[in-house]
């Protein structure tokens, strides 16, 4: 995903967990400084040793990507990875992160789909048997890997999620299927 974004000055990183994107953003783009929001503190602080090295490059921001703690046009662009089908309403989502960019900013956005039907079976009992079962084992933890399943079940389409984006006043939108088809990454602008 970092490769694919344009470098920027200023890129925001919704709903970004443990900083996983951001590390990579920060790895490819030398020049990119990157606001690192999540809703939960306790992933934030997860972020600050993988993050360590790029100090005065970031900065961990707790907020609500429903509720976008910025001033409009903020940003160069925004970043976000298998997080939107965790939020309770994408609409508003997507009218935030719209709403934080200037004029020529980007939204990358990676989510996990359901992939096309001739692998979805092997996808299905992977995803929807073996991961809860080595979440099971390995984790201790059954409950969190049944649930990732369940969110990509119940989520919308790659198709539906463009057309909110469009919706949202992105323009320029385009999305890929990268291997095995279940990943996919969408890309829309703000003109």
């Amino acid at each position: 995903m970092a490769l694919w974004a344009p470098d920027s000055k200023l890129v925001l990183d919704l709903a970004a967990g443990t900083g996983d994107s951001t590390l990579a953003l920060l790895k490819a783009k030398r020049g990119t400084k990157v606001i690192v929001l999540d809703f939960c503190e306790e992933m934030l602080k997860r972020a600050i040793p993988k993050l360590g090295e790029f100090d005065g490059r970031f900065a961990l921001v707790q907020g609500d990507a429903l509720d976008l703690p910025f001033a409009p046009s903020s940003f160069n662009g925004a970043i976000s990875a298998f997080a939107m089908r965790n939020l309770s309403d994408l609409s508003v989502a997507l009218e935030e992160v719209f709403r934080v960019l200037k004029p020529g900013g980007f939204f990358l956005c990676l989510e996990i789909y359901m992939p096309p039907r001739l692998i979805r079976p092997a996808f299905s009992f992977y995803f929807g048997k073996l991961v809860p079962l080595m979440g099971k084992i390995i984790a201790h933890s059954p409950e969190a890997y049944e649930y990732l399943p369940s969110s990509v079940l119940n989520f919308i389409s790659p198709e539906e999620f463009a057309g909110l984006m469009e919706r949202a006043g992105f323009k320029k939108i385009e999305y890929r299927r990268l291997f095995p088809g279940s990943v996919v990454l969408h890309r829309g602008f703000k003109l």
